[in-house]
C-alpha cells in the first residue's frame, strides 16, 4: 500500500553547535521503498551557521533537504511556516535536541495512515543526561516535554509538539475555518510556551482523534544547564504565564456568560485559589528563596505566574473566550 508521504521539519534558532546528533539520527532512518519523504529545515531568524551545518551534516542524505529561513522570531511563527511549506501529508516535529529512533518515520506513518481519524501522533520522548539528574527531576519531567508508557494507556487532551505526526489536511482544515493561534512559544531564549498545546486543543475541539503511540521512540537530550532548580521554575513560571489564553478551549463546553467570560472573573478565582491555598507568609518566602525541592513553591509560581498571564491579556481575555466558543471549526465542546 503506497502511504502518504512525510515531511520531517525541524524549527531551530541558532542551532549550529547542538543539531548533529538530531540530523544523524534523521539520515539513519529505515524506510520502505514505497515511503516518501523529505526534511525541512527552518532556520528560525539564526545569527548563526546553522542553514550552512545541516547542508553538510545532510550531504548525499536519504531524501530530499530544504532549508526555509522565517525571519520572525518565535516557535509558533517557525512552525506555522513548516506547515505551510511541507508536501507531505504527514508532518513530523522533530525538535533540533530530539534523536529519533532508525524506525521512527516509518512506524508514524503506518500508524496514521491506519487511522484516517487521527490529526496528530505523539511520540514517547526518554530525557538523555550527561550527568545525573536532580531528585526532583521525575516529578517535573512532563515540564520538559518527557512523555512516557503511563501516558499512552489513555487518551491524550494535548501532546508535546516534539516528535509530533500531524496530518496535514487537519491542518489546513481548521485554518480554512477561521484558526488562528493566540500563543507564539519560546521566542530565543524567553521559555514562554504553549502554541503545541493550543494547536492540540483545536483538533481536538475539530473532532480529530490524538493519539500517543508507545512504539514512536525519540530521545530528548537535557544539557546540564536545563537541570537547575532555577532553569525549573522560571520553566514553569513562562509556560503558566501563557496557560490563560488556552481557557477558551477548556471552557468551551460552558453557554455564553459573560461573567464567566470575563477577566474580572477568571482573576478574582485565581487569586482567591492561590489565597485559599497558601499563607500569604509562604507566598512571600517562596519569594525570597531558593527552596529547592518544595513543590508548594512550585505551585505558587504556577499560580502567580498564571495571574499575570491574565494582567497581560486583560484587554483580550474575554474576546478570546468568545472567539473559541463561536469558532467555525469546533465541533464538539469538550476536550476530555
Amino acid at each position: 500500500m503506497t502511504r502518504p508521504g512525510v515531511s520531517v521539519v525541524i524549527c531551530t534558532h541558532n542551532g549550529a553547535t547542538k543539531i548533529a546528533p538530531a540530523i544523524e539520527h534523521l539520515r539513519r532512518q529505515r524506510t520502505q521503498p514505497n515511503l516518501k519523504w523529505e526534511l525541512l529545515l527552518i532556520d528560525n531568524a539564526s545569527t548563526d551557521s546553522t542553514a550552512q551545518r545541516v547542508r553538510q551534516l545532510w550531504s548525499a542524505g536519504p531524501a530530499k533537504l530544504r532549508v526555509v529561513s522565517e525571519p520572525l522570531l518565535g516557535e509558533w511563527h517557525a512552525r506555522v511556516r513548516g506547515l505551510q511549506e511541507a508536501q507531505g501529508e504527514i508532518i513530523g516535529f522533530v525538535d533540533d535536541d530530539n534523536w529519533v529512533a532508525p524506525d521512527w518515520m516509518q512506524r508514524l506513518a503506518e500508524i496514521m495512515s491506519a487511522d484516517s481519524a487521527i490529526g496528530a501522533c505523539g511520540s514517547m520522548l526518554a530525557p538523555v543526561f550527561d550527568v545525573t539528574p536532580p531528585s526532583w527531576f521525575e516529578r517535573y519531567q512532563i515540564y520538559y516535554g518527557i512523555q512516557t508508557g503511563a501516558q499512552a494507556t489513555r487518551p491524550p487532551v494535548s501532546l508535546c509538539a516534539a516528535g509530533m505526526g500531524l496530518r496535514a489536511s487537519a491542518w489546513h482544515s481548521l485554518v480554512a475555518q477561521g484558526f488562528r493561534g493566540h500563543l507564539t512559544g519560546r521566542v530565543g531564549p524567553q521559555l514562554s510556551s504553549g502554541c503545541d498545546t493550543e494547536l492540540c486543543y483545536a483538533l481536538k475541539l475539530a473532532g480529530w482523534k490524538l493519539v500517543l503511540d508507545s512504539r514512536l521512540k525519540v530521545q530528548h537530550y537535557l544539557p546540564p544547564e536545563r537541570l537547575t532548580w532555577n532553569y525549573l521554575r522560571t520553566l514553569l513560571r513562562s509556560s503558566s504565564y501563557s496557560v490563560a489564553a488556552l481557557d477558551g478551549y477548556y471552557y468551551a463546553w460552558q453557554k455564553s456568560d459573560r461573567l464567566r467570560e470575563s477577566w474580572a472573573w477568571a482573576f478574582a478565582s485565581g487569586t482567591k485559589h492561590l489565597l485559599l491555598h497558601h499563607s500569604p507568609l509562604k507566598i512571600l518566602a517562596s519569594r525570597m528563596r531558593r527552596s529547592e525541592g518544595d513543590d508548594e513553591a512550585i505551585l505558587i509560581d504556577i499560580q502567580l505566574a498564571r495571574l499575570r498571564g491574565l494582567l497581560s491579556l486583560r484587554g483580550r481575555y474575554s474576546e478570546i473566550r468568545r472567539e473559541i466558543r463561536k469558532a467555525a471549526w469546533r465541533t464538539t465542546d469538550r476536550l476530555l
